[in-house]
């Protein structure tokens, strides 16, 4: 349940888990319903946005403080077990399942978000609110939605953050693919932040190498990771072989050749 403070309109998005990957939907569903972005939004202590609660220091989500620079809304984390920090959704809860879940049927979660939508338009939103004694839908668009920032209209890439150790090959393993890193950094563990397109590498904060993302069982070798007397070897190929044994002669051209391709 997403609810503006000052209008109390609210948007309501059924999910079957708190992925990441879901929150971030809701959100985006949230900001199209309302038409535009908040400048603040309080999150609750879910794990796929905040890490850990503290009062004072909360430690958001790599992946999802992205979201939200990307979104330009600031995180501000509610205090773990203090329900009174988000008084105007806490309280929705239960006119939500009251109103609009309890008693319904639904085909599947798709039906849900259609129905939860329109209830939201039609119900929720057209009622005289207990506090504000005024209708939220009307006060969202006459009052509210000329200080919400647009809602940008490229998809946001969700980013996978994690840790990967460089071995002695020069190379890291992500997501069953690998991808080489320089000299300086074979032996240390790294940060890697992987989305649909590229590989970034990073040491204590900066950056120290980008990737093109490739298939699992695939690598992407850069040569110049290794230092000049191996960067031969790092570059070597089955067809490097080949054509260097065809070199030295035709007897030894065809050895390889079997060597490295017949099955027998």
């Amino acid at each position: 349940v997403v609810t503006l403070s000052y209008s109390r309109d609210q948007f309501v998005y059924p999910a079957f888990d708190q992925k990441l990957e879901t929150v971030i939907a809701g959100l985006e569903a949230a900001w199209h319903y309302f038409g535009g972005v908040v400048a603040r939004a309080i999150i609750d202590n879910l794990k796929p946005a905040i890490l850990k609660a503290d009062a004072q220091d909360p430690v958001v989500n790599p992946a999802f403080l992205e979201y939200a620079e990307s979104r330009g809304f600031f995180v501000d984390a509610a205090r773990a077990r203090r329900p009174k920090d988000k008084p105007r959704v806490e309280n929705q809860v239960r006119f939500v399942r009251q109103s609009w879940f309890r008693g319904e049927t639904f085909t599947d979660v798709h039906h849900m978000r259609r129905e939860a939508t329109d209830w939201c338009s039609n119900v929720a939103g057209q009622r005289c609110h207990g506090t504000t004694r005024r209708k939220p839908r009307e006060v969202l668009v006459t009052e509210d939605r000329p200080h919400l920032r647009p809602v940008p209209a490229e998809p946001f890439d969700i980013p996978t953050w994690t840790t990967a150790k460089a071995h002695p090959d020069h190379h890291i393993q992500i997501k069953k693919a690998l991808y080489s890193v320089p000299t300086q950094y074979v032996g240390r563990e790294v940060r890697v932040r992987t989305d649909s397109q590229l590989v970034r590498i990073y040491w204590r904060g900066d950056a120290i190498k980008t990737h093109s993302l490739v298939p699992p069982g695939a690598r992407r070798t850069d040569i110049n990771d290794y230092p000049e007397h191996k960067r031969p070897y790092a570059a070597r190929s089955a067809q490097t072989i080949r054509t260097r044994a065809r070199d030295l002669a035709p007897v030894i051209g065809e050895f390889v050749d079997r060597l490295l391709y017949d099955p027998m």
